[in-house]
Parts: C-alpha cells; structure tokens; sequence
C-alpha cells in the first residue's frame, strides 16, 4: 500500500522561504538590467524634455505637440498607440490561451525560442537607450 505525504500551506511557505534566503538578491540581475536599460534612459528623457535652451526649466517644449500643426499629429499618434496595443494585446492573450492549452512540450520550446528572437529585436528599446545614455557618441 503507497502512502502518500500531504504537506500543508504553510510548510510549503518555509521551504520556499529556505531556498530563497538561500541565495542572495536572485533577481538582482533582472533589475539591475532593467534599470539601467530601460528606466534610466526613460528617466533622462523625461528630465531633459523639461530643460530648455539655456538649461532652465520650461514647459515650452511640449507647447509645439500641444498647441500649433502638431497637435493633430500628436493626437492621432496616440490614437494609433492605443489601438495597437489593444489590438495586440487581444490577439496575443488568444495565442497564449491556445498554445497554454493544445502545444505540446516540443512546440512551447520552438515557440519560446523564436518569441526570445522576437523580442530582442524590436528596436524601440535600443534607440531610446541609445539617445537617453550620457555621453552617447553615436549618430541619430
């Protein structure tokens, strides 16, 4: 006759609290890219938008977006940001639904693969991190 263990919540919680404090900061990594990959150089874009000419604080930088020819262009970028994205994100939850569900092990992996390729090759990222580093020497 087997015998099977039932463990309880909070056991479950201790072994894995174990093995956490076991390793030091294991998603320091992550956030260290992160930060310094994605966050600063939004954080530079954003504080050098409010500096002017002269290296005064201003909001006449956003008065061309805001006001003037370009204001309809901003608008209808926004416009088609949003939708994108929405569309995106809708066709990207059914295909994550129905590969979650039918794929098999060999799939998911093919799938994975090619879905790293694809999102380290998007070209976003790189030229905000590009144009927002200090001391960036490299052509626009």
């Amino acid at each position: 006759m087997k015998t099977e263990t039932v463990t309880s919540r909070s056991d479950v919680i201790a072994r894995r609290s174990f093995f956490i404090s076991r390793i030091p900061f294991p998603l320091l990594p992550f956030f260290l890219f992160v930060g310094f990959f994605l966050l600063w150089p939004i954080a530079v874009l954003v504080f050098r938008s409010f500096k002017g000419k002269k290296n005064e604080w201003t909001l006449a930088n956003f008065d061309a977006a805001l006001h003037g020819p370009y204001f309809h262009s901003f608008i209808s970028s926004i416009k088609l940001a949003s939708t994108t994205a929405f569309i995106g994100s809708f066709i990207g939850a059914f295909f994550a639904y129905v590969i979650y569900k039918y794929a098999g092990t060999r799939l998911t992996v093919i799938l994975d693969s090619i879905s790293a390729v694809f999102a380290n090759s998007g070209g976003g990222g790189i030229q905000v991190s590009r144009k927002a580093t200090p001391g960036s020497v490299l052509p626009s």
